[in-house]
């Protein structure tokens, strides 16, 4: 298979660009399995969506810590539910590795690296880069868990909602041209997260909403101006994780709405 290092999912599907200084040789390996799991949209609560949004994220930092690899394209897509074990316990499972590359080379400042990941759900940064026409911001651990921030957001904006009554404006996340996407999600995020996010969170999420904001401070900064990392710097992972845990402990007990309505993708 071969992928341009410039060709970025939107969601649906790949445009083809062929800037050949930015084409990245990729071998594809096909397994044909039985099915492990089930979409993150067939969820039908809050808590389980949490928790499979949560126990990616765990995931996705055992393949930096363990294995050195950095996902690049976490997407809604690229997480699953597991079947329900003998407890009756759900969990989330990391899949779809083929835009990931090894941290070391990934980090090497001088090397042409081509901007990986889906449209809708990437880093600032990375659309920043894009809309300059560079195409190379070397990426890192840092953009994937921004990506799994915009994985909850959007669906606790769009999952148990009347279909009627559907957030529109995230559509412009991945349906304009790609140096308008930077504008519309810097908009959305940075200037208006009250309301153009939080304020379209449905009754079913209520209880993630402090969540929402309390990851909206650990990756853009109290003051919301941060959108790069220093490399030094080792752990946002604990945080995010922390405040995951401590939302889905809070649901535990309750008497958490349960949904069926799912706004279309």
């Amino acid at each position: 298979m071969r992928v341009w290092g410039r060709s970025l999912s939107t969601g649906s599907e790949s445009a083809s660009l062929d800037r050949k200084e930015y084409y990245t040789k990729r071998g594809l390996t096909v397994a044909k399995l039985s099915p492990f799991g089930r979409l993150l949209q067939s969820c039908r609560s809050a808590r389980k969506f949490l928790v499979g949004i949560r126990d990616a994220i765990l995931a996705h930092r055992r393949l930096r810590d363990q294995a050195r690899l950095l996902n690049g394209d976490a997407s809604e897509g690229n997480i699953i539910l597991s079947r329900p074990n003998k407890e009756g316990v759900t969990e989330g499972i990391l899949i779809d590795l083929d835009m990931s590359s090894l941290i070391e080379s990934s980090r090497k400042m001088y090397e042409v690296i081509a901007v990986t990941g889906t449209m809708k759900y990437m880093a600032l940064e990375l659309l920043l880069n894009i809309r300059e026409n560079k195409f190379t911001q070397p990426q890192n651990y840092r953009h994937d868990l921004e990506s799994f921030f915009y994985i909850l957001v959007v669906g606790c904006m769009c999952y148990g909602r009347d279909s009627k009554v559907e957030p529109t404006h995230l559509e412009q996340w991945l349906t304009e041209p790609a140096r308008s996407n930077y504008e519309s999600e810097l908009s959305h995020i940075i200037q208006h997260f009250d309301i153009m996010i939080l304020g379209y969170f449905p009754p079913a999420f209520d209880g993630a909403k402090k969540l929402a904001s309390n990851l909206h401070k650990t990756l853009f900064g109290q003051n919301i101006n941060q959108f790069g990392i220093d490399e030094s710097f080792d752990d946002l992972y604990n945080p995010i994780i922390s405040a995951f845990n401590e939302t889905i402990d809070e649901i535990v007990g309750k008497n958490t709405i349960e949904f069926t309505d799912i706004c279309p993708r």
